[in-house]
C-alpha cells in the first residue's frame, strides 16, 4: 500500500492557482444532484495528490490536494483525509482485480 501511496505523490509545484478548480464537481460530468460516491471517480482521473499544507497555492491544513485529468485538462482541488482513504482504497480495489 505504501508503495500505491508513493506512487500517487506529486510535488506541490504542480498544484498551480490556475489550474484550481472550486467546482470540481462538475469537471465529472454528472447531474447537479449527483448523491453517488466521488472517491471511484475521482480515482479513474487522478493524476496525484499532496499535503495540503505543503501547497505555494491555496495551501490548508489537515486536507489533500487532489489532482485530476479529465478530457485533457488536468485540475485540482481539496479533500479531506477521509476522501483520501476511499480513494486509495478504490484504486486498491483496482489494483487486485487486475493482478
Amino acid at each position: 500500500m505504501n508503495e500505491l501511496i508513493n506512487r500517487y505523490e506529486i510535488s506541490a509545484e504542480l498544484f498551480a492557482y490556475e489550474l484550481y478548480d472550486s467546482g470540481w464537481r462538475f469537471r465529472f460530468n454528472v447531474p447537479w444532484d449527483y448523491k453517488g460516491a466521488f472517491a471511484p471517480l475521482i480515482a479513474k482521473h487522478l493524476v496525484g495528490w499532496c499535503d495540503a499544507s505543503r501547497l505555494l497555492v491555496r495551501p490548508r491544513s489537515n486536507e489533500f490536494a487532489v489532482m485530476c485529468e479529465v478530457d485533457g485538462e488536468k485540475f485540482w482541488f481539496h479533500v479531506l483525509p477521509t476522501t483520501l482513504d476511499c480513494i486509495i482504497d478504490k484504486l486498491m480495489d483496482d489494483l487486485i482485480k487486475t493482478n
